[in-house]
């Protein structure tokens, strides 16, 4: 799948520095998407350190093809390899909210409440849905 240039564009020559017409040329096509193995051998990085990076958010994400299956595109890749110190992954809208969520329940619950209200779903503590649980109803039923 790939020639272990650091470059993922088929538009360069192969020659090598061969000249003349009758040269031969190797023509290969980029696939559509490199799995974890072809990642780890483009970029020389270990699996771990790649995952590492893109919850760092300093790696492409990865494309989810369906199932248990993903892939990275050339073009993402080629992002990275370009400009592997500067590269910032693109922002996601999910990244506003999950910065949002403090560590302590108290405030994560006042927090969803906020994210749910900003987008119009009823907040999770409502006068409405305050209602006894099982045990304190039965505390209070004869029996």
């Amino acid at each position: 799948m790939f020639s272990g240039v650091c470059s993922l564009s088929t538009n360069e020559s192969d020659d090598l520095g061969k000249s003349g017409a009758g040269a031969p040329r190797l023509l290969t096509a980029a696939p559509a998407f490199f799995r974890i193995a072809d990642v780890m051998r483009i970029t020389a990085l270990s699996r771990a350190t790649v995952y590492r990076r893109i919850a760092d958010g300093i790696f492409p994400p990865p494309v989810h093809l369906g199932g248990r299956a993903c892939g990275w595109t050339p073009a993402s890749l080629q992002a990275w390899i370009d400009d592997p110190g500067g590269y910032r992954a693109p922002r996601t809208p999910h990244d506003d909210d999950a910065e949002m969520m403090p560590a302590s329940p108290g405030k994560r619950r006042a927090a969803t409440d906020a994210v749910k209200q900003r987008r119009g779903q009823p907040s999770s503590r409502t006068a409405s849905s305050r209602s006894p649980s099982l045990r304190q109803a039965s505390r209070f039923s004869s029996a």
